[in-house]
């Protein structure tokens, strides 16, 4: 039986699992800006869904077991989880309780395991689209109008394509993880630094933290804590606005995949404890929640792919929005995550 550590893990697995899994990966393929970040608010699942969740990783593991003995007949026994499967990535720019936030992250993880495969692409907020029930405008305020269900509902009429499940959080939580990995080291300029410093003002202050604990001071690569990490994938000001900031949000996924690889099961186990404390929100059921963990094993080796929606040379510029040539935009998603 697992014991109670092990239970909590999979909070861990369920918020950073389609991430986690590829810290074993052997090759990135990256496209576009380079290397997606992951991050939202909500409330936590509760302990039952968890307990179910403890009970079904039981029978996978065990079922795993088997298939290293007995080959892959097994297989499609194993898990919960389809062939084909799609989780969306949401990050909000919330401040309270008072309303959902604007989405200015959002990533379409892909799994395909018949081709080995599992892709990131990023969804740049001023895509415009037609937000069903709404009309015509920025793909980030699907989600403050109508939260996680709008938004995914919104891509999958746009893009043509079927998202199983989403994980959702803000700001705050995605500095605390930042934090629980330990900080990560990032190469800041000095035009950077100051735009950094002001979102470090801002959120240091509505957490009552002392901003000039956190301010930077110089450029070069520095070691970076959450808040300032933080800070640093919001800045759209300095470079080629949203397309470069979306690029900074990739470059920390990056870096957290890269301390993944270096952790052993211990440390996660206790990664994974530490983050129960943190608020996500997600509809994964308990059996897609440990699925995903025991298939973690099974992707060790895949390929990954990221890549950045509008596409270079596939959009036209409409006022403040970004309209994607739609029919080979689709087609060359499709041909991604398909």
């Amino acid at each position: 039986m697992l014991n109670k550590i092990a239970k909590r893990v999979i909070l861990l697995l369920c918020t950073i699992t389609v991430v986690g899994i590829l810290s074993g990966c052997t090759e990135t393929i990256l496209s576009q800006n380079g290397p997606g970040a992951v991050f939202v608010a909500g409330k936590l699942d509760s302990d039952n869904t968890f307990s179910k969740s403890v009970n079904w990783l039981e029978n996978a593991f065990s079922k795993f077991e088997n298939l290293a003995k007995h080959g892959a007949e097994e297989k499609s026994q194993t898990l919960a989880i389809p062939d084909q499967y799609q989780v969306l990535l949401i990050g909000s720019d919330r401040r309270d309780g008072s309303w959902n936030g604007n989405s200015d992250v959002m990533i379409l993880a892909s799994l395909n395991r018949n081709k080995k495969t599992i892709s990131f692409i990023s969804f740049m907020r001023d895509t415009g689209v037609n937000v069903p029930n709404v009309g015509y405008g920025k793909l980030n305020c699907s989600f403050a109008k109508g939260g996680a269900e709008l938004l995914q509902s919104t891509l999958e009429s746009n893009f043509q394509i079927s998202i199983d499940n989403y994980i959702a959080t803000d700001f705050v939580s995605m500095a605390d993880i930042i934090d629980l990995f330990g900080g990560v080291d990032l190469d800041i300029t000095d035009a950077e630094i100051p735009v950094i410093n002001g979102y470090i003002n801002e959120m240091a202050t509505l957490r009552g933290f002392d901003p000039s604990e956190y301010q930077l001071s110089a450029a070069g690569t520095l070691h970076l804590n959450g808040l300032q990490a933080v800070g640093y994938m919001r800045d759209r000001y300095v470079g080629s606005n949203d397309f470069q900031r979306t690029e900074r949000q990739r470059i920390v996924l990056q870096k957290l995949l890269e301390k993944l690889k270096t952790m052993n099961a211990l440390e996660i186990l206790k990664l994974g404890s530490s983050m129960t404390n943190l608020s996500i929100q997600h509809n994964f059921t308990a059996e897609q929640i440990a699925g995903l963990a025991a298939l973690a094993l099974e992707c060790r080796n895949y390929t990954v792919v990221m890549d950045r929606i509008p596409y270079d040379g596939l959009y036209t510029s409409n006022g403040e929005n970004l309209d994607p040539v739609w029919p080979e935009t689709i087609e060359k998603l499709h041909a991604t995550i398909y």
